[in-house]
């Protein structure tokens, strides 16, 4: 049967009348999900689950057109069936082998879907099973002498860099095991790191190892041992050198440690290609143990790069050191003066790439040069605490948030002393409210404020209870705030809450709140009176006590821009302009969108939604980040919620 007679056949079958419904049904659904989809507060994907559903139920669609239309029409005319079977054979083979054709093509599309959609992110994942894991736990000082710790902190420090450079495993170190020991109230023992390692991490190999002096030569012995039935895999030859050069010792045994681990030979690509001098790592060392003594901690990276001028890890702990510190103009001028000692070194150039992307205000590379970091050490209470940062308030990826927060194990965590601890509950919690997911941010967070008193933990806890409508909860929390913290801790709470019920359409609860802090705030806490005044649209006395603020401190920028909003609304549209050009005349160098988001405030609140949508368009690809109260939890930017270009501007890192 030729194709034309076949497509004749298939309109007489009314084969073609019913494919046209099937797609034109198909398409009617899919704009009528599209647009119903958000107002009926649908998960995203919702389009594109129909889409997979769709295409699974065509080739069934097919074939029951076949069953019941097809059939039943040549039933009705059998005595031409009986006539014509060849050609009634030669349709069903086709039909069928068209039919086939199509289900390797929904298929494929089905794959695809899939695959864009709902595949893991590459970047975000951890590339090794548990058995993957070696624990590197401290080498044992049988010196009898203390003055000689350092040598074994610096032994298991050296074989990490090997083993994580050469991507043999992922590494659990002495300075994590430390870390969960102390979090966990255990006892800085030998015996019990181990014990935490088995508890805790339960890696595939652990190594371990000790040291002892004979005369003036110091010998190393190491062995590697079972993780699940301690059984020793392998014990590697004595290693011997001069009581002054314990390096020689310590890079022979890496070596011989790789070696074993890859069973070939490797270019060695550690973090520092040639040990460094070993005072500069005994000051580098402090200063990691001195990290919260700010001043101390920079002293002794100076230090250590004094003495050995070579060694690359101080030099960019020194960088980060200044760009936490908001000193950007300094860590820009350190970071250009670092030079990586090969271009083979991928961690060096990837570190040195991340602050290049940091200080530009890359957002969504800073996130992939991290993430390459985190992917090499996702127990490292630190590398994992800066992803889930970087997930949410970088690249607004709250979705992300989740699968790093879970690679490492709270259970045994003191949060009241673990500041790190905190920060990842924190993040956990704003990405969770990201989500809609109200309900775990209180199960997590309801227990922990009662505990701890830092009041930042306590703004996402104010978001779930407000967005789920818990009204019992929310009070609950203000008596804690009002018993456990500061009054002006209280008068932020109050404007915090007022505006999330902006962002709720509650105009009449949002008040109450803005009323309070304008009724509660002291002479000496204008700035909350102005603000309550500001959000209750009396914009004459909000002028007037943002004149106040503005005036004793110039550089508040977000004083001036409701400065400038507020004198808009009164009129004196002059004066508004002037104030708001001001933001114009600042160097936009290392401000990270910060005059550019203001600006899209003000032209927002003034009702100019091109203007608005352009500064805030700048403003994220400066780097401006996504927190608790920008974007799309900024009650000024409300009206342009649904906007395509907003929306555009929340997925611009994406």
């Amino acid at each position: 049967m030729k194709s034309k007679e076949f497509l004749k056949e298939c309109k007489d079958r009314e084969v073609v009348k019913l494919l046209s419904v099937y797609v034109v049904s198909s398409w009617v659904l899919l704009q009528v999900l599209t647009l119903i989809q958000q107002p009926l507060g649908l998960p995203e994907r919702s389009v594109t689950f129909l889409i997979i559903i769709l295409f699974i139920c065509f080739p069934i669609y097919i074939f029951l057109i076949w069953k019941f239309s097809v059939v039943k029409i040549s039933k009705d005319k059998s005595l031409i069936i009986e006539k014509e079977s060849k050609k009634i054979t030669s349709f069903k083979k086709i039909y069928f082998t068209g039919l086939s054709f199509v289900i390797f093509l929904c298929a494929l599309s089905v794959l695809f879907i899939f695959q864009n959609n709902f595949a893991e992110a590459g970047i975000i994942k951890i590339e090794h099973d548990e058995r993957d894991k070696i624990a590197v736990l401290r080498f044992g000082n049988n010196t009898g002498d203390q003055k000689y710790d350092i040598i074994g902190k610096m032994a298991a420090d050296w074989i990490i860099h090997g083993i994580t450079e050469n991507q043999v495993a992922q590494v659990i170190s002495p300075e994590i095991i430390s870390e969960y020991s102390s979090a966990a109230g255990f006892d800085n023992k030998m015996g019990d790191d181990q014990k935490m390692v088995e508890k805790y991490f339960k890696p595939g190999k652990i190594i371990t190892g000790n040291y002892y002096l004979n005369g003036e030569e110091l010998y190393f012995q190491c062995s590697l041992i079972e993780g699940g039935n301690k059984d020793i895999i392998m014990s590697f030859k004595d290693n011997e050198c001069s009581l002054d050069m314990p390096l020689n010792c310590i890079e022979d045994l890496k070596q011989v440690i790789l070696t074993y681990l890859t069973t070939q030979e490797r270019p060695e690509l550690s973090l520092q290609e040639q040990p460094p001098k070993f005072e500069a790592y005994q000051h580098l060392l402090n200063a990691k143990s001195n990290f919260g003594d700010v001043k101390l901690y920079l002293d002794l990276l100076n230090k250590a790069i004094a003495i050995d001028s070579t060694y690359f890890e101080p030099k960019v702990l020194r960088v980060a050191y200044y760009y936490n510190q908001g000193e950007y103009t300094k860590a820009d001028s350190l970071r250009n003066l670092i030079v990586p000692h090969s271009i083979n070194n991928s961690r060096q150039m990837n570190l040195l790439n991340m602050y290049n992307y940091l200080l530009e205000g890359n957002n969504k590379k800073v996130y992939n040069t991290l993430l390459k970091e985190y992917n090499i050490a996702p127990f490292d209470l630190q590398t994992n605490s800066s992803a889930m940062v970087l997930a949410l308030q970088f690249v607004n990826r709250p979705e992300d948030v989740a699968a790093i927060y879970n690679a490492v194990d709270m259970t045994p965590m003191d949060v009241e002393s673990c500041r790190i601890c905190k920060d990842r509950y924190y993040i956990n919690g704003l990405a969770n409210v990201a989500l809609k997911k109200h309900k775990d941010v209180i199960k997590l967070l309801s227990p922990l404020v009662d505990q701890v008193d830092d009041m930042y933990l306590k703004k996402p806890l104010m978001s779930a209870y407000a967005r789920s409508r818990d009204s019992i909860g929310l009070h609950k929390l203000l008596a804690n705030i009002a018993l456990k913290n500061d009054h002006k801790s209280l008068l932020s709470s109050y404007i915090y809450l007022g505006k999330e019920y902006l962002l709720l359409n509650e105009q009449a609860i949002a008040n109450s709140y803005f009323t309070k802090s304008v009724e509660e705030a002291g002479e000496q806490e204008s700035n909350f009176k102005a603000l309550g005044y500001f959000y209750l649209k009396n914009f004459k006395d909000a002028e007037t006590l943002f004149k106040n603020v503005s005036n004793k401190d110039p550089k508040d920028l977000e004083t001036l821009t409701k400065l400038a909003i507020s004198n808009y609304n009164i009129g004196k549209t002059n004066q508004a302009e002037i104030l708001i050009s001001k933001l114009d005349t600042i160097d936009a160098k290392y401000q990270f969108g910060t005059p550019a988001y203001l600006k899209a405030q003000y032209y927002g609140a003034i009702g100019d939604e091109t203007k608005s949508m352009n500064y805030l368009l700048k403003a994220v690809s400066d780097g401006y980040y996504f927190t608790s109260e920008s974007y799309e939890n900024d009650p000024l930017l409300k009206p342009f919620f649904k906007t395509n270009a907003f929306k555009n501007i929340l997925t611009y890192w994406h």
